[in-house]
């Protein structure tokens, strides 16, 4: 899962992939809650509603958000390369090889 959690950016894709496995299994445990009657249960709070469903939903866009702000940060330390100079440019060249049953014959000349 934390395959990304080295180098500059690793610490800002783990905070998204935590955001995005808090997202589904809040959404899990409310889909299991309201299907069973445990969720807010005479429109009444408890553990369930409260800790097992909301709290993790908000969260996870809390954590995506601090992951996002930390590649932002990541990448306003980026440095870009240094510009190199252009490569020296050689003359060209042309070669011609011809076969003449066994001998060959190789030319070789600048254009």
């Amino acid at each position: 899962i934390f395959v990304y959690g080295g180098g500059d950016y690793g610490f800002g894709w783990s905070l998204l992939t935590i955001g995005f496995i808090l997202q589904p299994i809040s959404d899990l445990v409310f889909s299991y809650a309201s299907l069973s009657g445990l969720y807010y249960p005479d429109q009444k709070v408890n553990f369930i509603s409260s800790m097992a469903v909301d709290v993790p939903y908000t969260l996870s866009y809390l954590v995506w958000f601090l992951g996002l702000y930390a590649l932002r940060l990541a990448l306003g330390r980026h440095k870009p390369f240094e510009k190199i100079d252009q490569p020296r440019l050689i003359s060209s060249w042309i070669a011609i090889i011809r076969s003449l049953r066994q001998a060959a014959i190789f030319f070789l000349s600048p254009i």
